[in-house]
């Protein structure tokens, strides 16, 4: 009787507690999320290292490193990346990070330059023309 009616009294005040770490963990998702968005990753970055788990710390420390680096902000993201706890998540990021970067390069349109000078320095005299070269 006695250990029925501790029960029923103890069981809200569980489902009380975990409401609260429910809503405080939202609470921060929608401030990092804010933090992100206005570019504030200094704040976004105090947030996620201080969850209560290491693993939803690394969570938002992994997508506060992806903004960085989509921001251009390569040091930062690397930085962000280092104080990743868990391997396994960082080497997914790191491997994100490298695909993310990929773009490949603007090449440089040399035809353009070389047609801009023979058309201007002494245009009769290229060997490309009939000039002496």
């Amino acid at each position: 009787m006695i250990r029925r009616v501790c029960g029923w009294f103890l069981l809200p005040l569980f489902l009380t507690f975990l409401c609260g770490l429910v809503l405080a963990q939202s609470d921060d998702q929608a401030k990092f999320q804010a933090h992100l968005q206005a570019g504030e990753f200094g704040l976004a970055k105090k947030i996620a290292t201080e969850q209560k788990t290491p693993a939803s710390a690394d969570a938002l420390l992994a997508e506060l490193a992806v903004a960085q680096g989509k921001s251009g902000s390569r040091r930062g993201s690397l930085a962000t990346t280092y104080d990743i706890q868990s391997d396994r998540v960082r080497s997914n990021l790191a491997n994100q990070l490298r695909q993310q970067n990929l773009g490949g390069g603007v090449q440089a349109d040399f035809d353009s330059l070389i047609e801009l000078i023979t058309s201007t320095i002494a245009p009769s005299t290229w060997a490309d023309v009939g000039g002496a070269g």
